[in-house]
């Protein structure tokens, strides 16, 4: 799904023999994402201002019946659980939710080139035919379908897409309208708005990942031929065309699809040669006692030279049994480099740190590399394995009866948004025991749900300490994230 990756994705491209490669445009790591809160829930219909080019987005749907054909069920199930993985912090869509909190998109804007090609991947002429907005069973987001009509292939891909052939393209957000007519609009007001596709327009898609069994694709960039000439429709090549650097502006339909079989023809030169990539960033990682520590995450960030905060997206790794890593093939550039990038959690009771045992990015140190060079001892040591402690939790209702089977989390301070909390779930007197680190600052928070939606309580805020009975909380907010309190400017839903 465009423009979605979950914190759980690099279990399924992190590699330590090669580079992975990554089928997204924009790349989540928690903790160290850039999330623009826009686009929060509606509860009247929303109006797209008359010079919106995605105006189309904010047109309220009907919820279309969820497939039954078992195989459409299995491909509307999967993208509905792509889909609820963009909600990170909120309730369903259909309860009240706190602004900004969850819903907003991030876009990034690397440096790239103006035709990037990648071997393998189809390239196709489309016309935008038709889309489905859906909801998801578990109301938490929407996502919306396009099916895009082929109408000339320059490269089938590796997949073998052909002429005439109707492919989906899955959109995160759009705008639907429920059965008792409230209208509820999820991540449609964006900051690349002016690069969406738009219905009826006939379009230039560089694709990537098609899935036969899904017949999905996510896209590279698009370029807009519904004139007969070229518009660039990305927020990269826009900048070129207000710097006066853009070669595939205003050609026509013709001059375009030469430019890209020439970049084709180009990239294939290119891999045909060998690759100046080779270059190895080793390390290990150990705790203060000089133990060495398997298992462990670690992340690498491609940088701007001599700029820690201004990197690429991550990749990831784990260090061996010996506490050793060892990152290769790399190219020539300067790297950022963090062990336990997500922060704390029951598996991995440390802190995040950046080498050379920085607390955070601005503070980490740049690992250049060379051509065909190689960077050693890039060792990170972390403090001792911290302290599990027990502490002890209630949850009531608000008439004070036990809060039976809600669900108590400890956030740990420091990481709200980045490590898995400390969770447990109400006995039948409303209590429950947490394992959470001991001197580490933690919010209280707790949900459940009275039959309408998500009720949480909460945040208390509390050091750890063992058998800390800790003050009871009450659900009383019907909002779906009790952490959003913690933002200075939550307002609370009407």
């Amino acid at each position: 799904m465009r423009n979605s990756m979950t914190r759980n994705r690099w279990k399924k491209t992190s590699s330590l023999g090669g580079v992975p490669i990554l089928v997204v445009l924009l790349a989540f790591l928690t903790g160290e994402a850039r999330i623009a809160p826009r686009g929060a829930a509606q509860s009247n219909d929303p109006q797209a201002p008359p010079d919106r080019h995605d105006a189309w987005r904010f047109v309220p749907q009907e919820v279309p019946p969820e497939p039954t054909d078992p195989h459409e069920k299995d491909i509307f199930e999967a993208r509905s659980r792509d889909s609820d993985k963009t909600n990170l912090y909120g309730g369903p869509l259909d309860q009240p939710q706190p602004d900004g909190i969850g819903h907003g998109e991030g876009f990034g804007n690397e440096a790239r080139s103006e035709i990037p090609i990648t071997l393998g991947e189809p390239i196709v002429i489309a016309r935008f035919d038709s889309f489905v907005t859906y909801l998801t069973p578990s109301h938490r987001s929407i996502f919306t379908v396009v099916k895009l009509g082929i109408e000339q292939v320059l490269e089938p891909g590796k997949q073998g897409l052909s002429t005439g052939q109707q492919i989906d393209v899955v959109l995160s957000g759009g705008t639907i309208r429920l059965a008792d007519g409230r209208v509820i609009a999820y991540r449609i007001d964006y900051d690349d708005a002016p690069y969406s596709l738009q219905p009826d327009h006939r379009y230039l898609f560089l694709l990537r990942g098609y899935d036969s069994d899904s017949n999905t694709c996510d896209y590279e960039k698009t370029w807009d031929l519904t004139t007969g000439v070229a518009v660039p429709n990305s927020l990269d090549d826009t900048i070129r065309v207000q710097q006066g650097t853009s070669t595939t502006t205003g050609l026509t339909e013709g001059r375009l699809i030469n430019a890209v079989r020439d970049a084709i023809t180009e990239r294939e030169q290119r891999v045909s040669q060998p690759a100046p990539i080779s270059g190895h960033i080793r390390g290990t990682v150990t705790d203060e006692n000089g133990r060495p520590i398997p298992h462990m995450i670690v992340a690498w960030r491609p940088c701007v030279e001599n700029h820690a905060t201004e990197c690429g997206a991550p990749r990831f790794g784990e260090t061996t049994t010996d506490g050793h890593f060892d990152f290769v093939p790399l190219p020539p550039g300067d790297y950022v480099v963090s062990v336990n990038p997500f922060g704390p959690s029951p598996d991995r009771p440390y802190p995040r740190v950046y080498f050379p045992n920085a607390a955070s990015d601005a503070d980490a140190g740049i690992v250049h590399l060379t051509p065909f060079g190689n960077v050693d001892n890039i060792d990170v040591t972390l403090p001792n394995a911290w302290k599990p402690v027990v502490v002890h939790a209630r949850v009531l209702l608000p008439d004070g009866s036990p809060a039976v089977s809600a669900r108590i989390e400890a956030h740990d301070a420091d990481y709200l948004s980045s490590g898995e909390p400390a969770a447990a779930y109400a006995g039948a007197d409303g209590h429950a025991d947490l394992t959470a680190y001991e001197g580490q600052i933690y919010y209280l928070t707790a949900d459940t749900a009275d039959g309408t939606g998500q009720i949480c309580a909460g945040p208390l805020k509390f050091i750890a300490q063992d058998g800390l009975m800790l003050a009871s909380i009450t659900t009383e907010h019907k909002w779906g994230n009790c952490l959003a309190q913690l933002d200075p400017n939550f307002r609370p839903p009407d």
